[in-house]
């Protein structure tokens, strides 16, 4: 799947509405997505079973970052089909239908 957005810029508190939809409405035993602090921006959810180990913090989180609109994993761990779908869902509710495509 490859979530598109049809905007050139998104507004941090924007973003900051798209995660607090996700958290809201995820299931409780799933955990919570953030904003990815690489270059590019994007999303995150940690990997509690990879906290301890001793790695390249990329491999501790699974990621969606922006790359030509759209959220890729690119070579690093993406999030779950279910995942994307709430994504989605979350970019929707803020940016809007028109906005928003999943492919």
């Amino acid at each position: 799947m490859t979530i598109k957005v049809n905007v050139d810029t998104i507004s941090h508190e924007d973003i900051q509405k798209v995660i607090e939809y996700y958290n809201q409405n995820k299931p409780v035993d799933e955990q919570p997505i953030s904003r990815l602090q690489r270059y590019e921006g994007g999303f995150q959810i940690s990997l509690p079973d990879m906290t301890e180990v001793m790695c390249d913090a990329n491999k501790k989180i699974k990621q969606l970052r922006w790359h030509k609109q759209c959220l890729v994993a690119g070579f690093y761990m993406g999030f779950t089909d279910s995942e994307e779908q709430l994504l989605y869902k979350s970019l929707v509710y803020v940016l809007g239908e028109s906005s928003v495509i999943l492919s």
